[in-house]
């Protein structure tokens, strides 16, 4: 069996025919990913399971999952898992990961697991473990969680402390209602025109209502998606340039493009300009310090126009690692709540939308405010055992005063920046650039390149 692979000191238990081999590590960028059904199938969640509910002991778990067959296989299966190990369950039933986080934190609980596809790869999955914030939990968690479902080493409970999971009816409308508390009422006086495109099978029932409740003029650009999964988000992004002339030909205030599970979405002004990725990182910045000031806290790989930005209104920048629960923790921490919008695609589209409105300006008044920026992207495929040894070289290749080491490597040039950073999912390094023109953050995205490679020949 070719292609397989196969970490070092890994204990393997079960077959590797139809996977992709495994590794002694469970958690990546986002959760526990895999092939659905096939990797992650309803043995491993039940074991899985087992394991989150050994961590906390006692206590209450939330589960949800996306609107499609699978996800709801799979989190059937978590269940009996966290019921084997004397955890009561309180089941959500179908929505969004913002919409579970919304219900472990309100409704008090422990923590909470959501079954959704990966918009990036349709074929799999994506478990979701959240703490009683409706973060994602510590990497310290994680790595109990991995400890227990490695060593199997679970305290069964006895029959007479297993108990039947509860559904908690509602849990949709009134995260609804948590959404429309965000808009001010100069939003349901605008009579905002929004074009919108999103999977309605999983969205349509937080979309519509709250699109009622505001007073908002929505043109859907849906197209009748499969039942089974969602679209990939590649199929969106083809369409970007279509959805752009139609926001213009419409003559919309804006629109947005809205990934099935609700985590994040792509902008689009009234003069069909793509706002996503680190621009949308921008916008909300900037949101943020005419609202309140600072701080604000973004990721490492977040351009400088924010640091210009915020140096603008007098405030300072926290950046985080790349990681979703450093940027969760340090948002929390300095209070900082609209960097979690980078979490939640409707509650951000209302934000940013509210703001508009009260200020009497158009979304593509705010793109005019960020100053140009300009960034490179590329990755090197690097196996898993080589990738210490090359963020370690390139340590040792730089100057002190010229590093920055958040998270994995940056180096500071004179005109610009480059970050080099593993991936915690893929046997790649990721290499991120900026610079003070786009030849400038291309030329250093090629020279990290060249140079990994020359290490991995050497």
């Amino acid at each position: 069996w070719p292609h397989k692979f196969v970490e070092t000191g890994t204990t393997v238990n079960d077959s590797v025919v139809w996977g992709s081999g495994l590794r002694s590590n469970l958690f990546g960028t986002e959760g526990v990913s895999g092939l659905g059904n096939v990797e992650i199938t309803p043995e491993f969640a039940a074991r899985l399971g087992s394991a989150f509910g050994a961590v906390f002991k006692k206590g209450c778990v939330g589960v949800s999952s996306d609107a499609y067959p699978v996800s709801g296989m799979v989190k059937t299966a978590l269940v009996a898992g966290l019921q084997s190990v004397g955890m009561e369950v309180c089941d959500f039933g179908s929505g969004t990961t913002p919409m579970h986080r919304f219900a472990v934190r309100n409704f008090g609980l422990t923590g909470g697991v959501h079954v959704k596809f990966s918009t990036q790869d349709p074929d799999k999955l994506r478990l979701i473990f959240t703490d009683a914030a409706g973060a994602d939990v510590s990497r310290a968690t994680e790595r109990k969680i991995e400890q227990y479902y490695f060593r199997e080493d679970f305290p069964r409970a006895p029959v007479s402390k297993v108990t039947a999971p509860q559904y908690l009816p509602g849990v949709a409308e009134a995260y609804v209602q948590s959404l429309c508390g965000l808009a001010t009422d100069y939003l349901r006086k605008a009579a905002l025109k929004l074009v919108l495109l999103y999977e309605d099978i999983n969205l349509g029932r937080f979309v519509v209502p709250l699109a009622r409740e505001l007073g908002l003029v929505v043109v859907n650009y849906n197209e009748a998606g499969s039942t089974v999964r969602p679209r990939p988000w590649q199929d969106y992004q083809d369409v970007l340039p279509l959805f752009c002339a139609a926001v213009v030909e419409k003559g919309a205030d804006g629109g947005a493009v809205i990934d099935a599970n609700g985590d994040y979405m792509v902008l689009v002004d009234e003069r069909g300009r793509i706002i996503q990725d680190d621009l949308f990182t921008a916008i909300l910045a900037l949101v943020a310090l005419k609202q309140r000031g600072g701080p604000v806290v973004v990721p490492v790989t977040a351009p400088r126009a924010i640091d210009a930005l915020a140096k603008r209104y007098r405030a300072e920048v926290v950046r985080t690692k790349a990681a979703r629960q450093d940027l969760w923790k340090q948002a929390l921490i300095a209070d900082a709540y609209e960097a979690l919008l980078h979490f939640d695609a409707l509650a951000a589209l209302i934000r940013i939308f509210s703001f508009t409105a009260a200020q009497g300006v158009t979304l593509g008044d705010l793109v005019d405010e960020v100053p140009a920026f300009f960034l490179a992207r590329r990755e090197v495929p690097v196996s898993w055992e080589t990738k210490g040894t090359v963020i370690r070289r390139l340590i040792e290749e730089k100057p002190q005063e010229e590093l920055e080491l958040i998270d994995g490597v940056k180096v500071y040039h004179p005109d610009g920046w480059a970050l080099i950073l593993p991936d915690p999912e893929e046997p790649v390094c990721r290499v991120f650039s900026e610079g003070a023109s786009m030849e400038i953050a291309e030329s250093l995205a090629e020279f990290y390149t060249r140079r990994i490679k020359e290490m991995l020949n050497e």
